[in-house]
């Protein structure tokens, strides 16, 4: 059953007194602002520039509480109240806590790391020693998991008002165009110009023969192409689904109305998606491309299974989204086809194997959160090549395995199945808005297949865009009618 995209939940909530003040537009649209230009300074992945990032997500968030001390939101309450995520909260309060208490020297001596004790021995010295192995990196990657989550909380509050979700999907698609076209526009600059091989006004010191954008790494411009590219996506089906519903469904006339909804609403974000699907394989990230095309697909398959469209209808779009993509394919995908038959995922078995030797030294307690690079360099051998350096173990569950153990990993392991199990569920109940829910749910299942052989959920850029899709997503998850005090539903 089709429902009208304009009739608006917030028509069926009680009045509140006010709208929203300017403060809060002020906020949102800083948020806005951080999101879409995160990826400006190579991805944000610089000391310097995700400190920055940090710095402005925690003065949003001060702007936040101070535009709650009004009556609107004292009488009414926040738009999503805590006490609907009370077990996500606390397992990532838990996760930031355990991450804290590595650093810690008043621990129990036996949860001491064994390099400490053999750093003292080394050097005739007497050592205090923690759980990590690096404090100082374990806080900055505590820095930087806060500001993801307060990316996500104020996308959580914010998104709740379908106004304020559109406008972030907007602005994203908006932000992916413009770096899908730069990307393409350096990626084909002649030889000689300026801008030939270049991220914006540096010269590249890798991946010279790929699109990188204003990414370092190939796969992490993958991946955030690959998450515009699915937020275009998901902008399209709800226009094909606002213009069907004006057109009124009839079985007969299903494929006309179709082709008529995507003539009139859907060529604007089927030249959006060419653009950023043709960005997106010039990167020649072979799982950035697989993962994204497995989330595209699962995206048009979970729209007709949900019924946001059709059943027919959907599936319809699924064979026409393949035919469409196969010119792409054809003219774009010489370099993806070329690094698929011809070269080996880069000694990722032996990294695979060396990372987890090293997890086996403190698989409970970890090494220290961000203290991979260090670690590693404790625990690699001739497995290896002496001229390849290893910054991340290229798969993120490893590695947060590695830094967290059991106990932190785990428990934010379990932090993203639960949030990915809630967008599910508002997917198949809710019969509005379910495209956010829907396009958090790709997301995650995106980033997750990445995470697998790479890293790129990991750079602040795309953890920031992830982030906030994964609080859109939240925020729409329930009905109004949960989102009220106990006492007056």
């Amino acid at each position: 059953m089709l429902i009208d995209v304009h009739e608006g939940e917030e028509a069926t909530m009680p009045r509140r007194p006010s709208g929203g003040s300017l403060l809060d537009r002020l906020v949102f649209h800083g948020l806005l602002v951080v999101i879409v230009l995160a990826p400006l300074p190579f991805g944000s992945s610089r000391p310097w520039s995700w400190s920055l990032l940090a710095v402005l997500v925690a003065l949003l968030l001060i702007g936040w509480v101070i535009s709650c001390i009004r009556p609107s939101v004292v009488l009414g309450g926040l738009p999503v109240p805590a006490r609907l995520l009370r077990g996500e909260i606390i397992l990532f309060l838990a996760t930031v806590c355990w991450a804290w208490l590595q650093t810690g020297s008043s621990v129990p001596e036996a949860w001491i790391h064994p390099v400490w004790r053999e750093a003292a021995a080394a050097l005739d010295l007497s050592l205090a020693g923690s759980i990590s192995v690096y404090p100082f990196a374990t806080v900055t990657a505590i820095m930087r998991l806060l500001t993801y989550g307060g990316v996500f909380w104020l996308s959580l509050q914010f998104c709740r008002r379908s106004r304020y979700g559109w406008r972030l999907l907007h602005w994203q698609m908006t932000a992916g165009l413009i770096y899908a076209l730069y990307g393409l526009f350096v990626y084909f600059s002649p030889m000689g110009s300026r801008f030939f091989r270049t991220i914006l006004w540096f010269d590249k010191w890798a991946y010279h023969d790929d699109l990188t954008g204003t990414f370092v790494n190939r796969n992490h411009c993958a991946t955030y192409l690959g998450l515009s590219l699915l937020v275009t996506l998901v902008l399209l089906v709800n226009a094909l689904r606002q213009r069907l519903w004006e057109l009124g469904y009839d079985r007969k006339n299903a494929l006309r109305h179709l082709f008529q909804a995507i003539l009139e609403r859907g060529l604007f974000y089927i030249f959006n998606m060419m653009i950023m699907g043709t960005a997106l394989l010039q990167t020649h990230s072979r799982m950035g491309v697989t993962a994204t095309a497995m989330a595209f697909s699962a995206t048009l398959l979970l729209v007709a299974l949900a019924g946001l469209l059709p059943k027919r209808t959907g599936f319809t779009l699924v064979l026409g989204s393949g035919v469409l993509l196969l010119p792409v394919i054809f003219l774009s995908g010489g370099g993806l086809w070329h690094r698929l038959v011809s070269e080996q995922f880069d000694n990722r078995s032996a990294l695979f194997s060396v990372v987890l030797e090293a997890f086996s030294a403190s698989p409970w307690l970890g090494t220290g959160y961000g203290s991979f690079p260090v670690v590693f360099d404790l625990y690699r051998d001739l497995r290896l090549p002496e001229a390849v350096f290893y910054f991340d173990a290229h798969n993120t569950y490893l590695e947060n395995g590695l830094e967290l153990g059991l106990i932190g990993g785990g428990m934010l392991l379990v932090l993203m199945i639960a949030l990915v199990f809630r967008h599910a569920v508002g997917l198949f109940r809710r019969e509005r808005r379910q495209v956010f829910p829907l396009l958090a749910l790709v997301a995650s299942l995106q980033v997750g297949i990445h995470a697998l052989v790479d890293f790129s959920v990991q750079i602040p850029a795309v953890a920031v865009l992830y982030a906030a899709l994964l609080g859109a997503g939240t925020a729409q998850s329930w009905s109004s009618r949960v989102l009220l005090p106990p006492g007056q539903r």
